[in-house]
C-alpha cells in the first residue's frame, strides 16, 4: 500500500513542483483520443495484433525556459491497451494509468499569422490505476491484476519516450503525438514473453494565463 501511495502521489507532487519553478506559466485542460497498441511477443507464436481506441484527459502546464523553448508537462488519466487474435477468439486488454509526461516544446512562429508550429519530445512516466481484459467468448470482463509473478497480469509501472508535432493558435493547441514504451509490462517474463505500449494520440488543449511571446 505504501508503495502504491508513493507512485500515485509522485506524479502529482512533481507536477506541482514543476509549476513552481517559473512565473511564466500557462495551465489548462486537455483531452485526447488514443490509438493504442501493446506489442506482445509471447513464448511461441506471436498473435495478430490490432489497435484500440482509448481516452485521455487531464491538465497540461507550459513553462517558458528560453525564448521559443518551453517545458510542457501534465498530469493525465491515460487509457492504453491492445487487441489480439488468438485463433478464433479475441483478447482485449484495456489498462488505465496516471501519467506524468515531461516534454521540451519548440514553437516556430508562422509569419504574418498568430499561428505557431509546435515540435515536442520527451518522456512519460505511468502508474497503473486499474483496467480490464476480456476474451471474446467470456460474458463478463475481468479486472487486471498488477504486480510481478504468475498470479498477476501486468506490471504497474510504464516508462517511455514520446515525440510530436502540432499547431497553436492563441490559447488552443492541437498535437499529434507518439508514445513509445520501453518497459516490459508482462508480469512473468518466463511465460508471457515481452509486452510494450505503443500509442498514437491526437490531443486538444486550452491553456489559460499570460500569453508568452515567442517573437
Amino acid at each position: 500500500m505504501r508503495k502504491k501511495i508513493i507512485f500515485i502521489l509522485g506524479p502529482i507532487l512533481s507536477f506541482i513542483f514543476l509549476n513552481k519553478v517559473s512565473a511564466e506559466i500557462r495551465l489548462g485542460p486537455t483531452i485526447a483520443i488514443n490509438f493504442s497498441g501493446m506489442t506482445w511477443e509471447p513464448i511461441g507464436t506471436v498473435p495478430p495484433q490490432r489497435l484500440i481506441l482509448r481516452e485521455q484527459i487531464g491538465l497540461i502546464s507550459e513553462v517558458k525556459l528560453y525564448k521559443n523553448i518551453f517545458l510542457r508537462h501534465g498530469l493525465l488519466l491515460n487509457g492504453k491497451g491492445g487487441r489480439y487474435l488468438l485463433g478464433k477468439n479475441e483478447l482485449v486488454i484495456a489498462p488505465w494509468y496516471i501519467e506524468l509526461p515531461i516534454n521540451l516544446l519548440a514553437k516556430v512562429p508562422v509569419k504574418n499569422t498568430k499561428l505557431n508550429v509546435l515540435f515536442l519530445g520527451g518522456m512519460f512516466f505511468d502508474y497503473a490505476l486499474g483496467g480490464t481484459y476480456k476474451y471474446s467468448f467470456w460474458e463478463n470482463v475481468q479486472d487486471i491484476k498488477y504486480g510481478t509473478g504468475q498470479q498477476n497480469d501486468l506490471k504497474e509501472i510504464d516508462f517511455g519516450l514520446n515525440c510530436g508535432i502540432g499547431v497553436e493558435f492563441r490559447k488552443v493547441s492541437l498535437i499529434a503525438k507518439y508514445d513509445h514504451g520501453l518497459m516490459n509490462l508482462t508480469s512473468d517474463k518466463t511465460s508471457n514473453g515481452v509486452m510494450k505500449s505503443r500509442v498514437f494520440a491526437f490531443s486538444f488543449c486550452i491553456l489559460f494565463g499570460e500569453k508568452v511571446k515567442t517573437r
